[in-house]
C-alpha cells in the first residue's frame, strides 16, 4: 500500500514537469514577407517658361507745378440758409464776376420792389412840391403879391428826409440781394463744386466751389537735379498724378521765356489737360534703357554664387544647374531679366 502511493506521488512529480517543459519551451520566430522594391515619385518643380519679349529699365522723376495756381474757396458766410442752385460743376470754366450759385430769398426781392415802388412815389410827390413852388414864386413875381413859401420849402425838406431814409433802406436791399449771389473773384476752372438737390441749404464756411485762376491751357512742370540731362526737349514720357498717367513733353525753357538754371527740365500736357485741383506734384517715367525681341526670364530666379550665374532647369527629370549669360536687367512691370545664352525659348527653368 506504502509501495503503490510512492509510484502515484512519482508519477504526478513527473506530470508537473512534463506540463512545465512545454510551455517554458521558445516561441517560434515569425517569417516576414519578402520586402518590395519601388522607385521613389520624382519631386514636383514649379517651372516658368522662357518667354521672348521687351525688357526695359526705368526710374522716375519728381516734378512739381511750375505755374502756380490760386484756389479761390467759394461759400457763404452764414450757415442753414437755403440755397436756390448751384449753377456749375466741376470742369467748367468761368469769368471773373459769373455767379456759381444763389441762395433762394425771395423775401428780398419782394421787399426791395416794395421799397422801389415807394421811391417813385416820393420822387413823383418831392416833383410836385418843387413845381408848386416854381408856379406860386412865378405867380407873385408876375402879381406882386407876397407868397407864403414856408410850407411849400418844410413840405419839400419832409419828402427829401423820407426819400432819404428809403434810399438808405434800398441800398441795404440792394446789398442783400448781391449777398444771396455768389460770384467767382477769378477768372479759371472749377476744380470742385457741391451737386445740388432741392432743400439744401449752407455750411458757415464750408465751400461749395472751389476755383483754380490757373489758365487751363498753359500748366508747366519743373524737374530738378541731375536725371533732368535725359529730359531733351520735343521728348515724350508718361507723368503719373495721384495713380493716373498723362503724356506729356518736354518743353525748351527759353522758347516759354521762363527763367530756369542748368539742371531745370520743364514739362507740358501733350493732350488735353486734366482738371487739377491747384498745385500737384507728380513723378516723370525715364527709360533708361530698353531691349525688344529679346528672351526673358523672372528675375529672382537668376542665382550668383561667386563669378557665376545660373539657373536651375530640369533634365532626365531631375533638378539641374544650367550657366546663364544675362543681359539686361528690367524693372517695369514685372521683374524681368534679359537672357543672352544658356537658355532656349519655351525651355521650363525651375523657380
Amino acid at each position: 500500500m506504502e509501495k503503490r502511493k510512492k509510484i502515484k506521488a512519482c508519477m504526478s512529480l513527473l506530470l508537473v514537469f512534463f506540463l512545465t517543459g512545454c510551455f517554458a519551451l521558445p516561441a517560434a520566430v515569425p517569417i516576414l514577407p519578402p520586402p518590395v522594391i519601388s522607385m521613389p515619385e520624382p519631386p514636383a518643380f514649379t517651372t516658368v517658361p522662357v518667354s521672348r519679349g521687351t525688357v526695359r529699365m526705368m526710374t522716375s522723376i519728381q516734378v512739381t507745378q511750375h505755374t502756380q495756381a490760386s484756389v479761390e474757396r467759394l461759400y457763404f458766410a452764414e450757415g442753414g440758409l437755403p440755397l436756390l442752385g448751384i449753377f456749375v460743376s466741376t470742369g467748367d470754366l468761368v469769368q471773373a464776376g459769373d455767379i456759381v450759385a444763389a441762395l433762394d430769398m425771395p423775401e428780398i426781392a419782394e421787399d426791395l420792389e416794395i421799397y422801389t415802388r415807394r421811391r417813385a412815389r416820393l420822387a413823383l410827390a418831392l416833383r410836385q412840391v418843387e413845381e408848386r413852388l416854381y408856379t406860386a414864386l412865378h405867380l407873385a413875381a408876375t402879381t406882386g403879391n407876397p407868397v407864403d413859401d414856408l410850407q411849400f420849402i418844410e413840405r419839400r425838406a419832409d419828402v427829401l428826409a423820407e426819400l432819404a431814409v428809403v434810399d438808405m433802406y434800398i441800398a441795404y436791399l440792394r446789398r442783400l440781394d448781391e449777398g444771396r449771389y455768389l460770384r467767382s473773384p477769378v477768372s479759371g476752372i472749377v476744380t470742385e463744386a457741391w451737386n445740388f438737390f432741392y432743400g439744401m441749404q449752407t455750411e458757415a464756411g464750408r465751400a461749395i466751389v472751389l476755383v483754380a485762376d490757373q489758365p487751363h491751357d498753359e500748366i508747366v512742370f519743373v524737374a530738378r537735379g541731375p536725371m533732368t540731362a535725359y529730359l531733351r526737349p520735343g521728348n515724350y514720357h508718361r507723368m503719373i498724378i495721384e495713380n493716373s498717367f498723362y503724356l506729356t513733353r518736354v518743353i525748351d525753357p527759353y522758347v516759354y521765356d521762363i527763367t530756369h538754371t542748368t539742371d531745370d527740365a520743364f514739362l507740358v500736357f501733350a493732350d488735353a489737360p486734366p482738371i487739377l485741383p491747384g498745385r500737384v506734384m507728380g513723378r516723370v517715367e525715364l527709360n533708361f534703357m530698353q531691349v525688344d525681341d529679346v528672351l526673358y526670364i523672372p528675375t529672382p530666379i537668376v542665382r550668383r554664387v561667386g563669378g557665376h550665374t545660373f539657373v536651375y532647369v530640369i533634365e532626365d527629370g531631375l533638378r539641374t544647374m544650367r550657366d546663364v549669360e544675362i543681359g539686361l536687367v528690367g524693372n517695369v512691370g514685372h521683374a524681368i531679366t534679359e537672357v543672352v545664352s544658356g537658355l532656349y525659348e519655351g525651355e521650363l527653368v525651375i523657380r
